[in-house]
């Protein structure tokens, strides 16, 4: 009798183990499948940081950051640099296209406008779409190994 409830133990084990790894599995799937449908990243996201940083030649020490990823493949980045909740400087970057295909988000730079002046700017960046729900996005850049989270908001959201 010990040897047959052991052994229902074991197989108890095995099917919570089996079922666990199997919900894993959904997870990533589902994960996988809405990184590969572009209009969930269709949209305005985002993200605010930490970080003690320089950015034309001033300090800063959070970065707010306005994404819209528009349906037509255009995208604008509205970038805001704050020393202690003070404005430092904004830069705007324009992507004539960005997408999503097979794991990898993409974006290729049209120009960027800081302080009035514009120039011209042809970078294409890369990043490997680590997990995707309706209302997060995270990516990790390949260049840089930077980890992005991103939030969605509303359309009318607008960076403080």
């Amino acid at each position: 009798m010990t040897v047959a409830i052991g052994k229902l133990r074991c197989s108890m084990r095995a099917v919570t183990r089996a079922s666990v790894f199997l919900f894993m599995v959904l997870i990533v799937l589902s994960s996988q499948a809405r990184a590969a449908d572009r209009d969930a990243w269709v949209g305005v996201w985002y993200v605010e940081v930490k970080e003690d940083g320089d950015v034309y030649g001033k300090k800063y020490n959070i970065r707010r950051e306005l994404i819209v990823n528009r349906a037509d493949g255009s995208k604008v980045n509205t970038f805001r640099y704050y020393q202690s909740n003070r404005i430092v400087t904004e830069v705007i970057t324009t992507y004539s296209r960005w997408g999503v295909d097979n794991g990898v988000y993409w974006t290729d730079c049209q120009a960027v406008l800081h302080d009035g002046a514009q120039r011209a700017c042809s970078a294409h960046n890369e990043y490997a779409v680590v997990s995707v729900t309706p209302r997060e996005i995270r990516y990790k850049s390949k260049q840089t190994g930077i980890l992005y989270a991103i939030q969605r908001v509303t359309d009318s959201f607008r960076l403080p």
